[in-house]
This record gives structure tokens, sequence and C-alpha cells, in this order.
């Protein structure tokens, strides 16, 4: 059992830590708002007049604004949680950027202003990297071993309802919460990780025992700190950094990233209204929600390597309903239209239910030395902002031009994937229990 100072903590990061979520829904959920907003600004404060398909570009502005924030985040940001500490990075600086970033987009509504909406999305792009890693990194850190991969998934579930009122009672509900314990151990604070460990494991945990684990874990490199270079230059992190970067590839390079982010856009231009798109994303949420939950249980019940062999499975899928659609273009059948794109949301929400998208995250506790972690984090978020963010910036006008664009990535680059995964068996089978994955 988790205790209850654990529970409260993952709580609050799982329901009040929405936030970021809702604002980059936003930039989804309404295109045709955000389009006029792009529109008038142009107009009233340029005196500049833009065809449709001209306008469309506009939003890659907005994408290249966000993607530059992930960027400055992962760069300068992130590695503050080694200096500064887990919780100064997971609780203050990202509610400081929600808090400041949900302020400039309100004031960009007001104002209609799309340069402070723009800006709202750089400091937002900031708090990406913080959201993805850093809260899970910490999560994991302060989790019993036996309750890990349950913490880690439980970041991804539970999103319903966010505002800047909740990002409020984020920092309120998490101030006086203790450090990560193994941070604390890395930085000689041993009464302080005693303390934490007594705080998020409870005083039934041997915390002796606890204790020489995190602080052997601090002796498996010799580094206190590595960068990405030493990091890929140690063998056994070597490895490591593959298999998460295999992982993360799997997701970014299909079109779930561009199928969230222009969820709408894609609907329409298949023949939905904006509230049957609207309709149907939340259909999808809800009924999918309760596999969500049981996800969190099977990570570690049945391990991590059958929860991702699910989820790609299911982007399978994904292809082949892509390769259906394809051989029947300039065939007349609306209603097959509307059931491959409810097929298609369905799909990529059950996908996200399983909770294959916690593995990489959970994967750099697991597997990476503490010296390392925040090299590896970099990598990890390097690998989708130069994955996907070209295409993310490109679809705009790529959906104008051949929406099925989107799929062509991942069919390149899946034999690829696959080859390195068939010689992933040949890893020596101590390694691999030294991996435990």
């Amino acid at each position: 059992m988790i205790t209850l100072q654990f529970a409260r903590t993952l709580f609050a990061f799982t329901f009040f830590g929405i936030f970021t979520d809702l604002q980059l829904a936003l930039f989804s959920a309404l295109p045709g708002p955000l389009t006029q907003l792009y529109n008038r600004t142009l107009f009233e404060h340029y005196g500049v007049v833009l065809s449709r398909t001209a306008l469309s570009t506009v939003p890659t502005i907005v994408s290249i604004s966000t993607a530059a924030g992930i960027l400055f985040g992962i760069i300068w940001i992130l590695p503050l949680i080694d200096s500064r500490g887990r919780k100064f990075v997971a609780v203050h600086v990202r509610c400081v950027l929600g808090i400041a970033s949900c302020a400039l987009q309100a004031l960009a509504g007001w104002l209609e202003s799309a340069e402070l909406f723009i800006v709202g999305q750089l400091l937002l792009g900031i708090s990406i990297p913080i959201e993805m890693v850093v809260v899970a990194i910490f999560v994991t850190e302060c989790a019993p071993d036996k309750h890990r991969g349950f913490a880690s998934v439980a970041l991804h579930v539970g999103h319903v309802v966010a505002s800047l009122i909740i990002c409020c009672l984020l920092y309120l509900s998490t101030i006086g919460i203790h450090d990560s314990p193994k941070w604390l151990v890395t930085h000689g604070e041993k009464a302080k990780a005693t303390s934490a460990v007594r705080f998020y494991h409870g005083t039934h945990e041997n915390q002796d025992r606890v204790l020489a684990s995190l602080c052997l874990e601090t002796y498996l490199t010799t580094e206190k700190n590595m960068n990405i270079k030493a990091a890929w230059m140690d063998e056994t992190i070597r490895e490591a950094m593959k298999v998460i970067i295999t992982i993360q590839l799997m997701f970014t390079l299909s079109p779930l990233p561009v199928e969230r982010a222009y969820s709408v856009m894609s609907h329409t231009s298949l023949g939905l209204t904006v509230e049957q798109s609207l309709m149907l994303s939340w259909v999808s949420t809800l009924l999918l929600s309760p596999l969500a939950f049981l996800g969190t249980f099977a990570i570690d019940k049945f391990g991590r390597r059958p929860v991702v062999f699910v989820a790609a499975a299911i982007l399978q899928l994904l292809e082949d309903a892509y390769d259906v659609y394809r051989a029947t273009i300039g065939i007349p059948h609306i209603h097959f239209v509307d059931n491959n794109t409810t097929a298609n949301e369905f799909a990529s929400d059950l996908v996200y239910s399983t909770g294959a998208g916690a593995v990489a995250s959970l994967l750099v506790a697991e597997l990476v030395p503490p010296a390392a972690r925040v090299a590896v984090a970099q990598v990890l978020l390097l690998v989708p902002l130069v994955s996907t963010v070209p295409i993310m910036a490109s679809f705009p006008v790529l959906n104008t031009l051949f929406a099925p664009a989107i799929y062509v990535p991942l069919l390149i680059c899946q034999p690829f994937i696959v080859l390195y995964l068939i010689r992933s068996t040949e890893i020596p089978t101590e390694m691999a229990m030294a991996w435990k994955i």
C-alpha cells in the first residue's frame, strides 16, 4: 500500500497539474477562434490581410514558438533538477511558468493580441519538459519500488478539469512536501533524505535498507553529473538510452501527436463539424477512461514489454486502417469515412490508455543512475522535438495539400525500429536481468 502522504502528492500532480494539458488543448480545440485572432491581429496591428492559404502558416509560427520553449526548457531548465532539486523545478518553477502563460493567453483573448498568445505558448513550451520528465522523475524516485510503475502511469491519467485556480492549488498542495530522497542522498543531505523516505514510504518501511540502496545507486558512476556525451560513452547507459529512444520514436513518429494537436482540423477536413469533432473526442475519452486507470496496474502486473507491445499493435492497426482508406480513395463511401474516423479516434485514445506513454520516462528512473538522468532526460525530450516538431509545424500546410502525409514517417521508420528491437534480444542475460525490463 502507498502512504497517505504519497497518495496526496500523486493526486496533486495528476489532478491539479493538468493546467498544462488544458492550455495545449486550446490550440487544437479552438482553431476557428484562434484563426480569427490571428487575422484581426495582422489586420489591426500591421494592416496585413492574408489569404486562406497564407493564414494557414500562422499556426506554424505558434508551433515554432512552443518548440523554442521546449528547447529552452531542455537546455536550461532541466539541469536545475540536479543543482536546485526535483521539487524546486517540479513545483516552484512549473507553477510560476503556468501562472504567467495562463495570464498572457487570457490577456491575448481580451486584448485581441496574437503576440501575447505566442509569448504564452513560448512559456508553455518551457513548462512541457517539466511535466513530461521532471515530475515523472520526482514521483518515481519518491515512490516505493513495487508501486513505481503505478505512480508513473497515474501521472498520465485523471486529467479532467484544470484552470489557473488549480495551478495555484497545486503550488499550495506541494509547497510543504520533501524533495526527492535520491537527490538529497546524492548531495549528502542524509538527514533530510531519511525524513523524506519516512514521509513517502511510511514508517513500516526499512529506512536503513532504502537509504543503503540509494547510496549504492549513487556510486554506480564515478562522476557526480554526466552530460549527454559522457552518458553515451558509458556502455550500460548507452544501451539503456537506445531502448528509451526506440520506445519514444514509436510514439513521436506515429500520427498520434499530430492527431492530438490538430484533432478538430483533421476531423473537419474529413467532413465532420466542430461540434461532432468535440463530441467524438469527449465520448472516446469518457468510454476509455476506465481502461486508463487499469493501465496503472497493468504496467506493474504484466511488465513494461507487454504494455509497449499492446500499444505497438494498436499503432499497427492504425497504419492498416490508413492503408484501407488509401486504397478506397475516390470511392464515395461517406459512411466508411465516418466509421474510419471514429475508429481512428478510439484507437488513438486506446494507445494512451495502455500506459505505454509513461514507459520511456519510467525507464529513465529504472535503468539510468542518478548522475546521468538529466542527460538521458534531455535526450528523451530532444527526440520528440527533432522528430515531431517539423511534422507538427508543417501540418497546417500539408493538410491543405495532402493530409495523409502525417502517416508517412512511421511507415518509413517502422522497419528500422523493428530491426533494432530484434537485435535487442541478443543482449546478454546478465545485462537484461540488471535492467529488470
